[in-house]
């Protein structure tokens, strides 16, 4: 059933906004809202049409003739639907903003003409991978044939409409869009063409409908009404929006699937759509495996009685790297020789989804042929690590067992794989001398999201010395590559010889924004980022001081990782004890998410673990150890909770937080004896 909520549905029209609104009480609280915006001038027809269906309290109208909202301006509504027939003033800065709505918690229901690359579409991030779930199209426009046919004539986006009889506008201009990865198809017309859409993570839907009220009937109204109820109510995990870090899994419980037995330890989580992927085990490595936890609880992707694809080998016996695209899991798994325990295990890259019983071979130990530029072949052996996942798409770094043999990086795609970069290539000319070799050379960080642009740091040997080195920091748009970052440049809010670059730890990606840890000639760490290519930036440094506390991060920066706008790092004081922190920072401003010494869970914090790939989608994941010996894989959203309009009991509540916030804020925490977070403990 559907809950009442009130909804805005948002158009670009010439007309000035308007707005609907129906106040009904509900208890003391003030109700959820919806907004509407259009670029044809329907919009304020359409609110009225999705509030008699009766299913709204409130229905907002904004034209986007009046310029792109500002994320303030959205975050108060719950829902919102979009769509367009006109030119816009400013495509990406809509497709920007929606997409930070998105992040932020919010839910919306984008409508023909919208989406799908038409010359009215919006741009910007929101048809980037994970947002849109139907997306640009590979196939001309053109006329759809009026029906619905739904995949699943009960999911509840068609609760109560009669698809029999709905009408709506039809021409020769609507898109074909393709189906986004990771997204599930709803609906198509009678020749099969993607009609309604959900994305991976549950909030945003794609309904190929052009909603003119003049030519839409009363069913498709409650069409889009359920679209929009069905965003403002779908179930997630983790909140999007909010404070408090949510204990997914514990060593308290749940048990290891399939086992009485509970988890002594995880490894660092990757988060992706609101889903967490993490490696675990039990006591004396009884349990050994990859998981993924959601709404529906705990899912075994491997473990050690799972099947080595090719039958040769056996069951896996321990694992390492992975990577998370929301859906599915690559992982580099272990089979010791039989016979030598202990030896150096055979090692491969394997993919599984928590759902089927079985993985998929992508690359293996004396199995996989490497790329090679010159004749003959190689049978790839020994390490592999790096593992970044999209789709059918995996890279990964490689290098043999033997010191001096081939390194470099590599993508497996449908079943090929393919050299992104390795030490039998020579380097662009401005990075390095012409026809230089990499030969000497190490292969250390590999930044991608298997797909362009990719980044990867090269740690070159000088063609004349090859014990003095230069690391850089590659771009690889797939057509050409260019040096973003080299040791011995001076970056951006440093002035001093000590604080030029001296190492590159470690690197991360999202689009084009890439953070990294430096470590300075002055043996200083510090986070740094680079914008579409910009030179390197100083952001964080061994001086930076702590929100809330009077002690900076002289204890050392541990990973760091970008998504959305979003930068997470780890950081210590060096104090008795240290003063493991996880912060945020966005926009310029640092914030602390959780600390040594913080109260989660009725248990006091006492470290922190944390890989880049634990942060996206405004969410962040990590492993909270605590100081009775347990451990947690523990989440949070990175956004503030929206405050709807408070009633007297609501204000009362927000002087309240306001409180707590300052205590934080000011609080001095030179001791985790002295200061103490509580953060009610919330559970799957």
């Amino acid at each position: 059933m559907h809950s009442a909520k009130r909804s805005l549905a948002v158009h670009v029209v010439a007309a000035a906004s308007a707005t609907i609104a129906v106040l009904l009480a509900v208890g003391a609280e003030a109700a959820p809202r919806s907004l509407v915006i259009d670029h044809n001038g329907s919009g304020d027809v359409l609110a009225f049409d999705l509030l008699a269906t009766g299913l709204f309290d409130d229905v907002t109208h904004r034209s986007g003739t009046l310029g792109v909202p500002t994320l303030d301006e959205l975050i108060p509504y719950d829902s919102i639907l979009y769509y367009t027939n006109m030119s816009q003033p400013d495509p990406v800065g809509f497709g920007d903003v929606l997409a930070d709505y998105v992040d932020a918690g919010g839910h919306l229901v984008m409508a023909t003409y919208s989406f799908g690359g038409t010359t009215t579409s919006v741009q910007g991030r929101i048809i980037t991978t994970g947002y849109t779930p139907l997306t640009t199209s590979t196939t001309s426009n053109g006329i759809v044939s009026g029906d619905v046919l739904p995949v699943d004539p009960n999911d509840s986006v068609f609760e109560g409409v009669d698809l029999g009889t709905i009408t709506f506008s039809v021409n020769s201009s609507y898109p074909r869009p393709d189906l986004d990865v990771g997204a599930t198809l709803l609906a198509t017309d009678a020749a099969g063409r993607k009609m309604i859409a959900r994305n991976a993570s549950g909030n945003v839907i794609a309904v190929n409908v052009f909603p003119r009220p003049i030519e839409m009937n009363v069913e498709g109204d409650r069409l889009f009404a359920n679209a929009l109820q069905v965003a403002t109510s779908e179930p997630i995990c983790i909140p999007s929006h909010g404070f408090s870090p949510l204990i997914l899994v514990s060593t308290d419980g749940p048990p290891v699937p399939g086992t009485p037995r509970e988890f002594s330890s995880f490894g660092a989580p990757a988060l992706v759509h609101g889903r967490v992927a993490f490696r675990g085990q039990s006591a004396g490595r009884q349990d050994d495996g990859i998981y993924i936890a959601d709404c529906a609880g705990l899912h075994t992707v491997a473990d050690l009685s799972t099947a080595i694809p090719g039958g040769a080998w056996g069951t896996f016996t321990g694992f390492d790297d992975f990577a998370f695209d929301g859906a599915r899991v690559a992982f580099v798994g272990l089979k010791e020789t039989d016979g030598e325990p202990g030896f150096f295990p055979r090692r491969g890259i394997y993919c599984g989804d928590g759902i089927a019983a079985t993985v998929d071979r992508i690359a293996q130990d004396q199995f996989t042929v490497r790329p090679m530029d010159w004749s003959g072949s190689n049978l790839m052996e020994g390490y592999w690590t790096d593992l970044a996942i999209d789709g059918d798409t995996i890279d990964f770094r490689q290098r043999d067992l033997s010191v001096s043999a081939d390194r470099g990086f590599y993508r497996w795609q449908s079943g090929t794989v393919l050299k992104l970069f390795d030490n039998a290539q020579s380097l662009p000319i401005g990075i390095a001398p012409v026809g230089f070799q990499l030969g000497n050379s190490h292969f250390r960080h590999l930044a991608s999201q298997a797909a362009d642009p990719v980044v990867y740091t090269v740690d070159i040997a000088r063609e004349f010395n090859i014990n003095a080195r230069d690391e850089i920091v590659i771009f690889d748009d797939g057509q050409t590559r260019t040096q973003i970052v080299r040791t011995g440049d001076q970056p951006i809010g440093t002035t001093l010889f000590s604080e030029g670059l001296q190492e590159i730890v470690s690197v991360d990606i999202d689009g084009s924004h890439l953070v990294f840890k430096g470590l300075t000639r002055g043996l200083d760490q510090g986070v740094y980022q680079s914008i579409d290519g910009s030179p390197a930036e100083l952001l964080i440094s061994e001086q930076t001081r702590i929100p809330g506390t009077l002690e900076a991060f002289d204890g050392g920066i541990g990973e760091v990782g970008v998504d959305g706008g979003w930068i997470v790092f780890f950081g210590q004081a060096d104090v008795v004890g240290g003063l493991d922190t996880l912060a945020a920072i966005r926009d310029g401003r640092v914030r602390v998410l959780v600390q040594r010494g913080d109260v989660v869970g009725g248990k006091i914090v006492s470290s922190i673990s944390f890989r880049s790939e634990g942060v996206h989608d405004g969410k962040v994941a990590y492993v909270l150890g605590f100081e009775d010996g347990t451990r947690a894989v523990a989440a949070q959203s990175l956004v503030v909770q929206k405050v709807p309009a408070l009633s007297t009991a609501g204000r009362v509540g927000l002087v309240a937080l306001l409180t707590l916030w300052t205590e934080r804020s000011l609080g001095s925490r030179r001791s985790s004896s002295t200061y103490r977070r509580h953060v009610q403990r919330e559970t799957l």
